[in-house]
């Protein structure tokens, strides 16, 4: 609260008072599909940590998600005034920016998410000795991510985006190496590249979706930014979730049906598998970066000499 009435004043004196010349119509129906096609998403991906993906409940409300997510793309590409502009994404290095974002924080999340269970479960840690070891994630993040800006106007944002995805991929490779005498100085010095990894790669990947988009589609690429992370963060939980809870089920054998009650040495196995996973986004992200910097080197060889820029 204190932070938050300290912002207000400082944003009426530095925000420019800008806005769009002219009336425009609001799109209500494309919001209200966006809403109700991701609230359905968020709530199925809610019960099915805790029902399993295969209830009907779950089923019906993925699928809900899916119809509603069609329509809405059906009548932004016929409002004049979108709630999205489905345009933005015409653009190479604004779409691949968005769907980067997105696999940082499947990524992010989900090691968020099972870092606690082992924890508690496999090395007999009380919640607030959870608390503490896991601060290391956001500490490390917010040390990082004002150089990150700061280097990414000197170097350019690819190269510190590839290095945050590279800080990622190895704090991936190092979690997935806890055992079950790991101590809390271990798993801080394996959170660091993860927090580093987030903390590096967001300031330039901010920086070039908003930097791509229309100056009139600011604000809409900035609400996308939050969107991205909320959906990134529900996907990461339920793939990965699901993904750690299937494998810990496979090594403890029958008679479980909870993996947090399973043998340690199991849970250990399917946290392991868990991060591979997690590591195997952070290739298809560097494996979707590779691809867009290809691209643009063979766009640029075909432009005259004299237009050509460094990306």
């Amino acid at each position: 609260v204190p932070i938050a009435l300290l912002g207000i004043p400082i944003a009426l004196a530095y925000l420019p008072d800008s806005r769009p010349s002219g009336r425009q119509p609001f799109d209500y129906a494309g919001s209200a599909l966006f809403f109700v096609a991701l609230f359905a998403l968020l709530l199925a991906t809610t019960y099915g940590q805790r029902d399993g993906y295969g209830q009907p409940l779950v089923l019906g409300l993925l699928a809900a998600s899916a119809v509603l997510g069609v329509a809405f793309l059906f009548v932004e590409r016929r409002h004049s005034h979108p709630v999205v502009d489905l345009k933005l994404f015409r653009i190479r290095a604004f779409t691949v920016n968005v769907l980067l974002r997105y696999i940082s924080f499947i990524v992010y999340v989900g090691i968020a998410l099972l870092l606690p269970f082992y924890m508690e479960n496999v090395l007999g840690y009380e919640p607030r000795q959870v608390g503490v070891v896991l601060t290391a994630l956001p500490i490390v993040f917010g040390l990082t991510a004002p150089f990150a800006g700061t280097l990414a106007d000197r170097f350019g944002t690819r190269p510190l985006a590839l290095a945050g995805l590279l800080f990622f991929l190895i704090g991936c490779i190092a979690i997935s190496t806890v055992n079950e005498g790991t101590t809390p100085l271990g798993l801080i010095l394996r959170m660091i590249p993860l927090g580093a990894g987030m903390g590096v790669f967001q300031s330039p990947n901010n920086s070039v979706i908003m930097g791509v988009a229309p100056a009139d589609r600011l604000g809409m690429a900035s609400s996308l930014l939050s969107v991205v992370r909320t959906i990134g963060r529900s996907t990461g939980i339920a793939i990965i979730g699901a993904f750690w809870v299937s494998r810990v089920l496979v090594y403890a054998g029958a008679g479980f049906v909870d993996a947090t009650a399973a043998p340690a040495a199991a849970q250990v196995i399917g946290t392991r598998q868990a991060f591979w996973l997690a590591g195997a986004f952070i290739v298809l992200a560097l494996a979707l970066m590779g691809w867009d910097w290809l691209r643009e080197r063979q766009e640029m060889g075909q432009l005259p000499v004299e237009a050509r820029q460094p990306g």
